[in-house]
């Protein structure tokens, strides 16, 4: 919409008068233009859009962080999922890895699809750090070189959606390329081990953070050992901070409140921390953990900050 000057309000842009020699360029340091739009780029996917239509150079400065966080999920239309996760379309890591594939700019994938959009490999994700998938997807991580080859691994935190029963760590554990990926691993977090609570800990020397549902690890016999289930974990000295998520929806205990479950966990060792987050279906919901995830891609807070800040909170009543 023009507007008139003011106080002339029937004025049109034909009456008003012309300087010829006028320069009407507008001169900005190239390197403000691009702060701009990257700032632009980082509040919104949509802004995100916007700017890859401007021009083919604002496009590269926008790409990065258009394509720095994807979330793939069933609910999103096949047509819209990019071509390089359609695993029947790559049968080789330079055709995966072309010139204009987003996946050099991945450093956070979420990816909870059917079988056929299965990620064929991550080779090219070279600056890819957080990954969230199920443990069947583990033909894309066991075809993937750069897992193997790179010193240190790109992605340094795992979440696995779904069951991690042996079974499915083994395909990791008898690959070199699995084995490579889980060496890298800092921070790990489990959603469902209902069928087994088997973690292959001693393929991941270098991880410090672990995140893994108390009720699955809790015994109940009677001995008031409920904590025992998390006795094989607590041996490895290298694990700095370990989260129990326990779901409040669903926890039921006989004389003792759940604040009360959370403080005796904390006392038992000083690297435990107990965050609540609610599970309704243990097979398929992790809304919670993907919010927690999400945020931590976007630079808020995390699983891990979220835990310290429960503690924190605990001790400044004094009742750990």
């Amino acid at each position: 919409m023009l507007l008139s000057p003011v106080g002339s309000p029937r004025k049109t842009l034909a009456s008003l008068s012309w300087i010829p020699d006028a320069n009407l360029e507008l001169r900005l340091p190239i390197e403000l233009i691009i702060y701009i739009a990257e700032l632009a780029a980082q509040s919104s996917k949509k802004s995100s859009l916007s700017l890859c239509l401007v021009s083919s150079w604002i496009r590269q400065v926008t790409l990065p962080h258009l394509y720095m966080t994807l979330v793939l999920h069933d609910k999103v239309p096949i047509s819209l999922v990019p071509s390089p996760f359609y695993a029947s379309s790559f049968s080789t890591r330079s055709r995966f890895a072309s010139e204009s594939s987003p996946v050099e700019y991945m450093r956070h994938l979420w990816v909870d699809v059917s079988r056929e959009i299965w990620p064929y490999t991550f080779s090219g994700c070279t600056q890819l750090t957080m990954l969230a998938m199920h443990l069947d997807c583990h033909e894309a991580l066991c075809q993937t070189d750069d897992f193997y080859a790179s010193d240190p691994p790109p992605c340094r935190s795992f979440t696995v959606l779904g069951q991690s029963h042996t079974i499915r760590w083994a395909n990791l554990t008898n690959s070199p390329q699995g084995l490579s990926f889980l060496n890298g691993l800092t921070h790990l977090r489990l959603l469902n081990m209902c069928l087994s609570p088997y973690i292959p800990l001693i393929n991941m020397p270098n991880l410090t953070h672990l995140c893994l549902p108390f009720f699955d690890f809790r015994t109940n016999d009677g001995s008031g050992s409920e904590f025992s289930g998390l006795d094989p974990i607590l041996e490895f000295t290298n694990l700095k901070l370990i989260v129990l998520t326990l779901n409040p929806r669903y926890w039921r205990f006989e004389a003792m409140s759940l604040k009360r479950w959370a403080i005796l966990a904390m006392e038992k060792d000083d690297r435990l921390h107990v965050v609540a987050s609610i599970r309704v279906d243990a097979t398929k919901d992790w809304e919670d953990a993907k919010k927690d995830w999400e945020s931590e891609a976007r630079g808020g807070e995390s699983i891990w900050d979220k835990a310290i800040a429960v503690r924190k909170k605990f001790m400044s009543r004094g009742q750990v």
